[in-house]
């Protein structure tokens, strides 16, 4: 059984990276569900991914793993923007003193 996608967990790339998600959406002409997610590296940029991708799997070496691995799992109860790390807008990350856009 595959893992729910839920704002706040992180996830570790097949390639050894490391992500939060920050929301579920709606990309507005298809419906098809998208997830937002950002580096867990202190890094600024804000990215989207289908969510089929997001649980597929994948193969590199000959040897098939899922492309996201769940490494952290914040209580169901914890509503997105509650937790502290997980800002309560995705602008916020961008707009932040210092982040990618201020001038």
């Amino acid at each position: 059984m595959k893992p729910e996608i839920r704002p706040g967990q992180i996830w570790r790339h097949f390639k050894g990276g490391v992500y939060r998600v920050l929301y579920l959406a709606m990309h507005s002409e298809t419906a098809e569900k998208l997830v937002i997610y950002t580096s867990d590296d202190g890094g600024d940029a804000v990215w989207a991914r289908p969510a089929y991708m997001w649980l597929e799997t994948v193969e590199r070496d000959g040897k098939s793993q899922p492309r996201f691995e769940l490494i952290f799992d914040p209580p169901s109860k914890e509503a997105p923007g509650e937790d502290k790390n997980v800002p309560s807008k995705p602008y916020d990350l961008l707009y932040e003193e210092g982040g990618a856009g201020t001038t």
